[in-house]
Parts: structure tokens; C-alpha cells; sequence
């Protein structure tokens, strides 16, 4: 299985780093003014950000098998059978979905919009040439765009 890393906007990225550097300032800051209990507290606060970022977020990566995609956000996992994907093309649409940057793939896998994910692989073109490849999309209708 080939594995390719969510791309990372800038700005989300320090969107991310914001809340444990707000937390990890405030423990200091309360330590020093020996307030323990409330050190306590956001050490609670600080486990529950973990969880959050761990059980959703890191890691987010997209894996291409011989017969499926694979979309790993933190404790979960998404499996596509390739025979079902319909389109895959480029898209900046924001609708939350596993990925980390706005510049996506729109992964069509069934009628509707409940059967269709976006994603956010690094390498966008070498991903969607090798989910073409691995698919043999060309011969089974699918329309996949690169970018250009």
C-alpha cells in the first residue's frame, strides 16, 4: 500500500498549534502564581485536546491498496472499494471533511452526496495518476481530472 500525508494549509496549521500554546502558557502562568488546582484543571483541558487531536486528526493520511483507498484520520479509518468510486477530480470546496488543506480531491463513490469524500493528499497529481492507474478508472467510466 502506498501512503501519501495530508497537505497542511498554513493557516490551519497554526490554527492547530493555537489551543495547546494557549493552554501550555496558561499552566505556566497559574503555576508560577501557585494555583494547583486550576493547573489540574487545564492539565484535564490539556487530555482532552489530545484526545480530540488523536481520535479525529494526526495522523490523516490516504492509502491506495490494489483494491480500495483508505482514508486514516486519527482513530479512524475509511476503506473505498475502487470498483465504486465514480469521478475523482480537484475541488477547493470547503465542506468539512478528512482533510487538512483547501486544496482537495473530490472522491465521487456513489449517487448523492453522502457517498462522496474530499481529501488532501500532497502530491495531488501523482496521487490521482496512481489511483487511475490502480483503478483502471479509464476503462470503467470513471472521469479523473489532473491538475494542471
Amino acid at each position: 500500500m502506498t501512503w501519501y500525508p495530508s497537505k497542511i494549509d498554513w493557516w490551519l496549521g497554526i490554527a492547530l498549534c493555537i489551543a495547546p500554546l494557549v493552554l501550555a502558557w496558561s499552566a505556566i502562568d497559574l503555576w508560577q502564581q501557585d494555583r494547583t488546582v486550576e493547573v489540574s484543571q487545564l492539565g484535564y483541558a490539556a487530555l482532552i485536546l489530545v484526545g480530540v487531536y488523536g481520535g479525529l486528526i494526526f495522523p490523516m493520511r490516504y492509502g491506495l491498496s490494489d483494491t480500495h483507498l483508505t482514508i486514516r484520520f486519527g482513530r479512524c479509518r475509511r476503506r473505498i472499494p475502487f470498483s465504486e468510486i465514480t469521478e475523482a477530480f480537484p475541488t477547493r470546496n470547503p465542506l468539512s471533511s478528512p482533510a487538512l488543506s483547501l486544496d482537495r480531491i473530490h472522491i465521487q463513490h456513489g449517487p448523492g452526496i453522502f457517498r462522496s469524500v474530499r481529501i488532501s493528499p500532497v502530491r495531488q497529481r501523482e496521487f490521482l495518476t496512481e489511483l487511475a492507474e490502480r483503478a483502471e478508472l479509464e476503462q470503467d467510466g470513471l472521469r479523473v481530472f489532473r491538475s494542471q
